[in-house]
């Protein structure tokens, strides 16, 4: 997942493509818990507009919303994902983890992610270092611990910081 991948065609037949036997109806439910149905509504054939042969129709964001409406199509028992807040921006990245909160819900989920905030909620954050755990616990657990874990932390805070437009 760490590339999004539109298929050829309409919303729907991107959905369809993960499972044929769904519904329209099951589709709008999904895509209102990701919050891109108004998106889509408001686009000129909805759920039929053809977003393979118009790409900036939809941001980045809102088509890696698309790679977790097909997952949630699936209905998966596991889920891994790799880096998929990698190439989005912070601001992306929040509008992105209600999806992740949906998708992984009941599932057991494999988070890949450098960047700290798209794990922290976990409920357990493995931290490898040329290959091999050095930590491992919740977040704030590893916070408490001030190891290599809370080293990363301060410099993804540092980095996010400087990543934002703000204008003081």
């Amino acid at each position: 997942m760490q590339d999004v991948t539109i298929l050829k065609n309409t919303i729907i037949d991107n959905i369809r493509y993960a499972n044929e036997a769904i519904s329209e109806e099951e589709i709008e439910e999904i895509f209102k818990k990701l919050n891109l149905h108004e998106k889509i509504m408001s686009l000129p054939d909805a759920y039929e507009t053809d977003i393979y042969h118009n790409p900036d129709i939809l941001s980045k964001g809102e088509k890696q919303l698309i790679n977790f409406a097909r997952i949630m199509a699936i209905n998966p028992d596991v889920i891994i994902l790799d880096e998929v807040t990698s190439s989005l921006s912070y601001r992306s990245e929040m509008l992105l983890k209600n999806a992740m909160r949906q998708i992984t819900k009941g599932k057991i989920a494999i988070i890949i992610a450098h960047r700290l905030s798209t794990i922290q909620e976990c409920n357990q954050i493995i931290v490898l270092e040329k290959g091999n755990i050095i930590e491992q616990g919740t977040h704030q657990e590893l916070l408490a611990k001030k190891g290599e874990y809370y080293k990363l932390a301060d410099r993804n805070i540092e980095t996010k910081i400087n990543h934002y437009d703000y204008q003081f």
